[in-house]
């Protein structure tokens, strides 16, 4: 994680960033997002967490203290506008192209998630692929097959004019390289080495890109500076993997109007969202924005607040 960033405006970026990616399970490019559209997925995400924060007094998070996924969010993000502008910046049109040796890829989710100052825990390493291809014996194994799935994160602290994306006190997220193709069991909180917990992709400068295969081992950091880290972002999903495995939940939530501003490389990826005929896209008001822990013995959330239930975990 120590090479330097790659610089989108390099001829042959995108090869460089898919080279990188498939060796390690993440790159990490500079500069992706625009200055506006920066500033504009900043000031929705202010507006999104002060929300969600304010139906949880205690910070009891849905991902730990003090930690949480936006879940339900891009329901709320004005018909998705906001978050529709981290589908198809430039760069991250081409470096998804170069790694899945396709431009036939399609939106897989819309998410992320957001640390607050005062979260003093590491996050426990998990992976966020489930393995479609279990049964025991199995020749092929999950960690065999080219990337099914990849992430594009953004990182930013949510302080307006700011230029932090991730650094090493805000909760950068650590994502342990290499683990994307390692089939043995993820050390516990206790068992982790040294080396696993600075295994960050940081320090990132607000703008940048993280984009990082879903199979690898990865886990937040504790958030020791005094601003909110959030990393909205996107996922797609490689041509090949059938959406019965891993579909889109958000099927049909952009308005046509948004849909119609996404370049032509935004809309071919985004068509599972693409409003339909019955239901122009963006009517879904009154979705719940946070959900507390869910208790996984019994698959029902806990601590349940009046007017936060969701009805399944978020991202």
């Amino acid at each position: 994680l120590q090479e330097s960033m790659i610089d989108p405006s390099q001829p042959g970026f995108a090869e460089e960033a898919a080279r990188r990616f498939h060796r390690d399970g993440l790159v990490v490019v500079n500069a992706v997002l625009s200055p506006e559209r920066l500033a504009a997925v900043r000031r929705a995400a202010i507006h999104v967490v002060s929300e969600m924060v304010a139906l949880d007094p205690d910070r009891l998070g849905n991902r730990g203290s003090h930690r949480y996924s936006f879940a339900r969010a891009p329901f709320q993000f004005g018909c998705a506008e906001e978050w529709a502008l981290l589908i198809d910046p430039p760069a991250t049109s081409q470096v998804v192209e170069a790694i899945f040796g396709s431009r036939d890829a399609r939106v897989a989710f819309l998410g992320g998630d957001f640390v607050l100052p005062g979260c003093v825990q590491y996050q426990g390493l998990h992976h966020d692929m489930r393995d479609f291809l279990s049964p025991a014996g199995a020749k092929v194994k999950l960690q065999d097959l080219p990337c099914p799935v990849l992430a594009v994160s953004y990182p930013m602290e949510l302080k307006e004019g700011s230029d932090v994306g991730h650094s090493v006190f805000n909760g950068v997220t650590r994502i342990v390289p290499g683990s994307h193709r390692w089939t043995g069991p993820i050390p516990s909180a206790e068992e982790e080495p040294e080396w696993m917990k600075l295994s960050v992709a940081g320090p990132t400068p607000a703008g940048a890109a993280v984009f990082w295969d879903i199979r690898a081992w990865h886990a937040g950091t504790p958030n020791l500076s005094q601003e909110v880290r959030a990393i909205p972002g996107c996922g797609f999903r490689a041509p090949w993997l059938s959406s019965r495995i891993f579909g889109s939940e958000y099927t049909g939530i952009l308005s046509r109007e948004v849909f119609s501003k996404l370049s032509a490389a935004g809309q071919r990826a985004a068509r599972e969202l693409a409003p339909t005929t019955d239901h122009p896209g963006g009517d879904l008001q009154g979705q719940v924005l946070w959900a507390p822990d869910w208790d996984v013995t019994t698959g029902k959330p806990g601590n349940v607040r009046p007017g936060s239930v969701n009805d399944r975990p978020g991202l």
